[in-house]
């Protein structure tokens, strides 16, 4: 076989990095966002820096569920103006952190709780009728001296973070489905498309590469920011080089 090289083109991607970059130095208020987790949460935040958007998010640092509260998403709304969650607490429920993972059914108990907290948290604040609470698909780890030990020490497998990711769409159908007050404002976030392709090539064995990480960042800001990126001027701005404001 010829030695070859693989170069991959993403230019719907670069275009709309263009237009966050555009809309970061010009839109008079970006909405805020809160990333609630831990390390993968951090790791996210650093790719939204990397793709011009670090000053509109913070990270909130959640291990378990039971760190994740109305108290939590009150304060930060209240004190910090964040206007947009971002929620990813099942890497240590899932680890070897207190002896044994969360089965299914109390993971699925912890995510209805919080899904529901979130909810009705913004149910009845008038001023916050566009506050969105994401919460988002679990990444893969690749399966190494840890995850792949015998006998088992952590269960952080891909079949794992896949019934987890399942456990909190449902949770997610369900308030809505039950017309929990507020549900308008929790949605599901999807990424497995971006992230579990490339699940085996974490760079420290845990953590998405930032090859990948900028990607679903700068899919998960899309949606996020999805009027302002779709503003006609913005589109006008973008093809002049981003001057004047919008």
């Amino acid at each position: 076989l010829k030695s070859y090289s693989f170069e991959w083109e993403n230019k719907a991607g670069e275009a709309w990095s263009e237009r966050l970059k555009i809309a970061a130095k010009t839109v008079p208020k970006m909405p805020k966002i809160c990333l609630i987790g831990f390390s993968h949460s951090r790791f996210l935040g650093k790719s939204f820096g990397a793709i011009g958007l670090g000053r509109y998010v913070q990270h909130v640092q959640a291990r378990y569920p039971s760190d994740v509260s109305t108290w939590m998403f009150d304060h930060y709304y209240t004190n910090h103006q964040c206007t947009r969650f971002i929620v990813g607490v099942a890497q240590w429920p899932g680890s070897l952190m207190q002896g044994s993972p969360y089965l299914f059914q109390r993971f699925y108990s912890e995510m209805k709780r919080i899904v529901t907290d979130a909810a009705t948290t913004f149910a009845d604040k008038e001023d916050a009728d566009d506050v969105k609470v994401y919460m988002r698909s679990i990444h893969h780890i690749p399966i190494g001296d840890v995850t792949g030990a015998c006998p088992i020490t952590d269960w952080r497998s891909p079949v794992v973070m896949d019934g987890y990711t399942h456990v909190i769409q449902k949770a997610v159908e369900e308030i809505k489905q039950e017309n929990v007050s507020g549900s308008k404002h929790v949605e599901f976030m999807d990424t497995r498309f971006i992230a579990s392709p490339m699940w085996d090539n974490a760079f420290d064995w845990i953590h998405l590469p930032p090859q990948v990480s900028d990607v679903e960042a700068l899919y998960m800001a899309s949606i996020i920011y999805d009027n302002i990126l779709k503003d006609p001027k913005m589109t006008v701005m973008t093809k002049n080089g981003g001057g004047g404001k919008v």
